[in-house]
């Protein structure tokens, strides 16, 4: 039986996906293929759709785009309710990072890819948190 990775993906890796072709973008083509299982939440899909709704955005992909997008990320991840509360020592600087925490804290994912690593350096205990390029080159032959 093969054993998938199980990964949370912050907001800006799926936004830069839709930007560029980098890090993020090869993120988003091993999800599609099924080389990990994303792992995610109401409040995070929430956040990516409006921060991908925003006007600053429309030089780089269209709404349709987006849309469009979203239904992949929809129909490719595993949707969990985040734990009711985090404990102090895990709350974030950033309040709008704890939705990512709640949800790492209920599902234990193997990792949590993101673009903002030392904004997550105190989680380090429950999860890698580990940046889109490292995930790749863990992960690929």
């Amino acid at each position: 039986m093969i054993s998938y990775p199980t990964v949370i993906l912050d907001t800006n890796i799926l936004i830069s996906a839709l930007i560029s072709s980098g890090s993020s973008s090869k993120i988003i083509d091993m999800l599609i293929n099924d080389e990990f299982l994303h792992i995610t939440s109401q409040n995070i899909l929430k956040e990516v759709e409006s921060v991908g709704r925003r006007d600053k955005f429309r030089h780089y992909f269209s709404l349709q785009t987006f849309k469009k997008f979203l239904l992949i990320i929809n129909q490719t991840s595993t949707i969990v309710i985040p734990a009711p509360t985090i404990p102090l020592q895990y709350q974030s600087i950033d309040t709008s990072d704890n939705i990512f925490i709640a949800t790492i804290l209920e599902s234990n994912p193997d990792f949590f890819i993101t673009g903002n690593i030392k904004h997550f350096t105190h989680i380090k205990t429950l999860t890698h948190v580990i940046s889109p390029a490292e995930f790749i080159k863990k992960h690929t032959n």
